[in-house]
């Protein structure tokens, strides 16, 4: 009895914590010195083109000169940006906690949270329309692979749908154990950041048979998103210790740590667009980072914004922010880095 009600508080617990930060002061943590290369000094800023207000931003998507923003519990936010210097919210759309936005096709994927997973279809981009609706405990992230989806739902692992239809995703019986943050494919790896045990990843020998090869349980900490890029796969922690971690994956049989970078004392999220991994650091803003050479990473350039950035996405030369308490956009034109 104990354990399923447990089950059925702890969604809850998390959206009081979000909610908690989204309206507190964020507090001191203990990180190691950030690492002597990533010095700030003589590192380029990008210029602050608009924003929009928001009441905790989370995450955002980006299609045909629209932004959809992941605003917790005020819904998802879309934003017309094809003038960037002049974004407009033109329409509110309400859901239990938007988390998480994915484009696949053309429709648009919510992560929400204790809900479940949505799906619109933005044919008319300015007015998505709701296509699907699948409850899950904790939806959290989302990879496609190959005519399948693959949702990361944290206390129930990864599960697996057939996207025979993108408007109407059919739930498989497949279910991959792990508490998955966050999930990201690359051929037949299957790369999960573990909540709790940070890297996990698995081999897809078929597209509903994962078979597990390694897990980094070498420490118990707080693992947020996870990336893939030329053989090797990133993961971030955020506590008092955060870093982003690289890990040979090429052959998935045997995983190694490759490199553990601490630039920031926050960590609270990581995407990648071609050769750039871009590191929403809360306060300290968005690090921008070459993935040129996987065993050398460098930085290349960073956002500070005002707020406390959560993740970052770019559309051509245009970054944009999830800050929390607002959606920034900035243009890296000239910035550096190969990130088309």
């Amino acid at each position: 009895m104990f354990k399923s009600i447990g089950a059925i508080l702890a969604p809850w617990f998390l959206i009081a914590v979000v909610l908690q930060s989204c309206n507190a002061v964020q507090p001191e943590r203990v990180s190691p010195p950030p690492d002597a290369k990533y010095a700030r000094q003589g590192v380029k800023t990008a210029g602050l083109l608009g924003t929009v207000p928001t009441t905790c931003a989370e995450d955002i998507a980006v299609y045909l000169g629209y932004v959809y923003v992941a605003d917790g519990p005020a819904g998802i936010s879309v934003v017309n940006a094809k003038d960037p210097a002049k974004p407009a919210v033109i329409r509110t759309i309400s859901t239990t906690f938007a988390y998480r936005l994915y484009i696949h096709e053309n429709y648009l994927y919510l992560c929400d949270g204790p809900a479940g997973i949505r799906v619109y279809s933005l044919a008319k981009p300015s007015e998505p329309a709701l296509t699907y609706f699948c409850p899950t405990t904790w939806a959290s992230g989302i990879a496609f692979n190959n005519g399948y989806m693959y949702l990361g739902d944290y206390y129930d692992g990864v599960k697996i749908f057939l996207l025979s239809d993108p408007a109407q995703p059919v739930l498989l019986a497949a279910n991959i154990p792990s508490r998955a943050r966050d999930v990201y494919i690359d051929g037949t790896t299957l790369a999960v950041a573990d909540s709790a045990f940070g890297l996990v990843t698995y081999i897809l020998n078929a597209p509903t048979q994962a078979l597990w090869t390694y897990i980094d349980s070498s420490r118990f900490a707080n693992f947020e998103d996870v990336v893939m890029y030329n053989g090797y796969s990133i993961i971030a922690r955020n506590d008092e210790s955060s870093s982003i971690a690289v890990f040979r994956t090429l052959d998935p049989m045997h995983v190694e740590l490759a490199d553990e970078l601490h630039p920031t004392r926050f960590i609270s999220g990581i995407t990648r667009f071609g050769k750039v991994l871009f590191a929403a650091c809360g306060e300290e803003g968005v690090l921008a980072f070459d993935l040129t050479d996987m065993t050398d990473i460098r930085l290349l350039w960073v956002v500070n914004t005002a707020g406390f950035a959560q993740r970052a996405k770019t559309s051509g030369n245009i970054l944009y922010i999830a800050d929390m308490s607002g959606l920034c956009i900035y243009d890296i034109t000239g910035m550096g880095g190969d990130w088309s």
